[in-house]
């Protein structure tokens, strides 16, 4: 397995005191994301997973034969999902550290990739604009994009102010923003170059340690052929 270790960023070290603070954040079941894709893959298929976190997505993922790799910030989460893997018998082809824009992840293009509670935290147009741009080629054509994200009816309009299209931000919290995405946001972020083959909504628990429900959006799209 290739390991990548780059400097840790500020949203990385956030996620690093989190992961050291509450373990397993979100329990040790697959994300509504992967639960979802993996109704998609084939056998045998490589995933890339942009935002691991501490593993638990990987080790679901391999476990049903995938062959998978990952893109994650945190320091600790990669260790996590290193030792989680090493516990249940299985590998990984590559974990590797920073930005999923900046990485150089080895064997590309992939079959499918997954990312679950990463796209609503890219808040400008620019960066929802690279994040499909290197989506689309990481992967192979034809292959599958599975995205996760916040939707609108997880958004408390008495805790949050608008700041842009679709963005808002804590009150309590200056910096911390979220882009709440629809059916629209989905097609102008990836609509040129996937096409849509489900969005379908999911509940699961914010966290562990605040088990209020977040509303998610999963999409499932095929990259065009050709």
């Amino acid at each position: 397995m290739q390991s990548q270790v780059m400097a840790p960023s500020c949203e990385g070290a956030f996620w690093d005191r989190r992961y050291v603070a509450e373990g397993a954040i979100w329990g040790e079941g697959p994300s509504a994301t992967a639960a979802v894709a993996c109704r998609h893959l084939a056998a045998g298929a490589r995933v890339l997973d942009v935002g691991f976190g501490y593993g638990r997505d990987l080790v679901f993922l391999a476990r049903r034969g995938c062959r998978v790799a990952g893109v994650e910030l945190s320091q600790e989460g990669r260790r996590m999902a290193e030792e989680r893997l090493h516990r249940e018998g299985l590998w990984a082809e590559a974990l590797l550290g920073g930005p999923f824009e900046d990485a150089s992840v080895p064997g590309m293009p992939f079959d499918a990739l997954l990312s679950h509670r990463v796209a609503h935290l890219l808040v400008t147009p620019e960066s929802v604009a690279r994040f499909a741009r290197r989506a689309g080629a990481a992967l192979r054509s034809g292959g599958l994009l599975c995205v996760g994200v916040r939707n609108r009816r997880d958004l408390d309009p008495g805790a949050m102010t608008p700041v842009g299209n679709g963005v808002f931000e804590y009150r309590d919290r200056p910096g911390h923003r979220i882009r709440y995405w629809d059916d629209e946001s989905f097609g102008g972020a990836f609509g040129d170059d996937f096409t849509m083959l489900l969005l379908t909504e999911a509940v699961e628990e914010e966290c562990r340690a605040r088990p209020a429900p977040c509303h998610l959006t999963v999409m499932v799209a095929r990259k065009a052929t050709g």
